[in-house]
């Protein structure tokens, strides 16, 4: 062959093979569903992500990836007994796949990164096939989850409750009370990295308890009783001012610290509205709680909220009962119950949060949030609109066991 000839053929080889590389095609991936694939990762740059403006919708096929349902958009991804996969050489497809199209949508003007998650995946006990979860585009590969976790317990989410209570004191004199009242006073609560929060007078805590103060110079010295109040506002709050609608820059500059002086009487004299300071005991107070629990019977798990005060109930102690004061969870038997925190102040008030405790005879399904892809750059709009990619994707049972079932209730978008 001539050395130009040769030259021509290497040429347009290069040329057919950087077109493979670069044009975006799809088809099912069919190679043996043996091979081996760890990589769910389709992009190493990163863009700033901010979430916003960021959306996606996922469909089902019934006929093997074929075409998809627009009409009903999955919401759970959840499977009972799911046959082995199987692959037939005469047609080239594979049987027995989930197929799935998730469709991510930009509608901002600013390119993202973002990756794309399985929530809460769990394994029936009884389940021995194998968990796997492919892509097709816009990537070819695919990871198993093994099943055979044989924890005896595990923690859920830990839950933000962000919450605690505040005083506010209203002197109980009749025509005093009916006149501050009619005034709707409200607590305005903040911090100096930004925080703020407001407890209106509808959403005050009545707790049917009073206090005494006495007041300089006012009913010659002596004590006062004041109804009390609880005003719930976010736990991040270091500050609170007393207001009200008809006074929006609050009562005498009173900005108490909540750590010295968690309690604002407010009371009428001579006239006028005046508000103090003063110091109580301590307030019902929540910062986090986790959200769910799950234990094997005979087994134990201390399951801690972070607050004042805390003390814990069982709603049903045949399943699981639980040391009031610290929390220590044991399962008892089989079932489903809640564990519910309480947070209690000085003056009867109250913040809860309840966790929801699972309890399994043997031991615990396998659980947890894995990728599906990650790092997919989603395009900002265009002048002809939102932009969109897809992510093809299934689940098998990559086993020759037909009793893979598993729970998924949802699959979510991160950064």
């Amino acid at each position: 062959m001539k050395k130009s000839k040769l030259l021509i053929v290497i040429s347009l080889g290069v040329v057919l093979c950087m077109l493979t590389l670069t044009t975006n095609t799809f088809s099912w991936f069919s190679r043996p569903y043996t091979s081996n694939g760890n990589g769910l990762s389709y992009s190493e740059s990163f863009d700033t992500s901010t979430g916003e403006n960021i959306s996606m919708v996922t469909y089902e096929s019934s006929d093997d990836g074929k075409t998809f349902d627009e009409s009903t958009p999955v919401t759970d991804f959840s499977c009972n007994n799911l046959p082995p996969v199987k692959y037939l050489e005469s047609e080239s497809e594979f049987q027995n796949r989930k197929y799935y199209r998730t469709d991510i949508i930009n509608s901002g003007d600013t390119a993202q990164t973002v990756s794309l998650y399985m929530s809460n995946l769990a394994f029936m006990p009884d389940s021995v096939g194998k968990f796997t979860v492919g892509v097709n585009y816009p990537l070819r590969t695919y990871k198993t989850y093994l099943n055979n976790a044989v924890n005896k317990s595990r923690l859920g989410s830990l839950v933000s409750v962000n919450k605690q209570n505040v005083y506010l004191g209203l002197h109980s004199d009749p025509n005093e009370m009916n006149t501050l009242t009619s005034r709707e006073p409200y607590v305005h609560g903040w911090d100096n990295s930004g925080v703020v929060s407001d407890c209106s007078w509808a959403d005050r805590d009545d707790v049917k308890a009073t206090g005494k103060y006495s007041i300089d110079g006012k009913w010659n010295n002596e004590e006062q009783v004041f109804n009390m109040y609880a005003m719930c506002i976010d736990s991040q709050c270091t500050n609170f001012m007393m207001f009200d609608k008809d006074t929006p820059k609050g009562y005498g500059g009173t900005q108490p610290s909540i750590s010295s002086n968690n309690t604002i009487i407010f009371y009428e004299y001579g006239g006028a509205c005046s508000a103090e300071a003063r110091m109580s005991g301590t307030a019902a107070k929540m910062e986090s709680y986790y959200k769910s629990a799950d234990i094997v019977a005979g087994e134990s798990l201390s399951v801690p909220a972070i607050g004042y005060n805390i003390t814990y109930y069982s709603q049903n102690e045949g399943i699981a009962s639980v040391n009031k004061t610290s929390g220590l969870v044991t399962g008892k038997s089989a079932g489903t119950t809640k564990i519910t925190a309480v947070s209690e102040g000085v003056y009867g008030d109250t913040i809860k949060q309840e966790c929801i405790v699972t309890v399994y005879d043997n031991k615990l399904p396998a659980a947890g949030d894995f990728p599906i892809v990650t790092n997919i750059k989603i395009e900002p709009k265009t002048e002809d609109g939102d932009t969109k990619e897809s992510v093809y994707w299934y689940i098998i049972n990559d086993s020759n066991s037909n009793s893979l079932s598993y729970v998924l209730p949802d699959i979510y978008l991160t950064l």
